[in-house]
Order: C-alpha cells, then structure tokens, then sequence
C-alpha cells in the first residue's frame, strides 16, 4: 500500500491538472481541487472545480496530497 504524506507547497507544486486534495490553514478544512499552475502563478490561489465551473478560491493552502488509489 502506497503511504499517504501531505507535501508542502513549498517543497513542490502537483501536475498540471491533477486532482488532489488541499489543506487550507485559515478554514481548517481539506477540499478536493484541480490544480492548474498557469492560474495558480497569475492569480495566487487554488480552485475547486464543479462540472467545469469554478466554485471558490482558497488562497491559503500550506500543503496537498495526491488522491489514494480505489479499493479492488
């Protein structure tokens, strides 16, 4: 089984376009995102993606993790 770390956003950015899990420290709370790093350097923030619609941004993520793999 694959061990499961959060990493810093500091230390490394995800993939362009992958989903991944984010911590943002002013809510307290993880969200699902895909991440898009040409957004992410003009604007400076994280969205959360609904049926291809930008629902909110969170601008004070320390850290992300990769999804875990399904169950078989």
């Amino acid at each position: 089984m694959k061990k499961m770390e959060w990493v810093n956003v500091n230390d490394r950015l995800p993939e362009d376009d992958s989903e991944v899990l984010i911590y943002d420290s002013k809510y307290n709370c993880v969200i699902a995102v895909v991440y898009n790093s040409k957004y992410f350097e003009q604007k400076g923030f994280w969205l959360n993606e609904n049926g291809g619609e930008y629902e909110y941004e969170y601008k004070n993520v320390t850290h992300w993790m990769s999804f875990p793999e399904l169950p078989k």
